[in-house]
């Protein structure tokens, strides 16, 4: 992708002319060529736009959801994107859980449970 830089018609410009794509990022205004594709989509390709629509519906959600968009407003901001794709990510973003240490618990109360970063 190239950054763009023509003329305040083009600047903060998003979407298609053409076979030309136009995206903001991080306050840039991104060009690059629209995707072509001549074979079909394979199974691991089908399954990831079915999570992708999930994610969407997942966005449009959150955006809705006056809670939900509280609490992503100062993060998108702060890394100058959209709520939409933030939420978007962060569905797509899985959760992981590391191994915990469990050496000095016993099942008592106040017994220690280390989790490792």
């Amino acid at each position: 992708m190239t950054e763009v830089n023509l003329n305040e018609t083009v600047n903060g410009y998003s979407g298609s002319i053409g076979r030309l794509v136009f995206r903001k990022y991080r306050g840039r205004t991104i060009v690059g060529r629209k995707p072509v594709s001549t074979k079909p989509p394979t199974e691991g390709q089908l399954a990831q736009r079915e999570e992708f629509k999930d994610a969407v519906a997942f966005a449009k959600f959150a955006m809705a959801d006056p809670a939900l968009s509280e609490f992503y407003e100062p993060i998108a901001l702060q890394r100058e994107i959209t709520v939409y794709a933030l939420a978007v990510g962060d569905y797509l973003k899985k959760p992981s859980i590391k191994p915990l240490d469990l050496s000095n618990y016993k099942g008592n109360i106040g017994d220690p449970i280390k989790i490792r970063p």
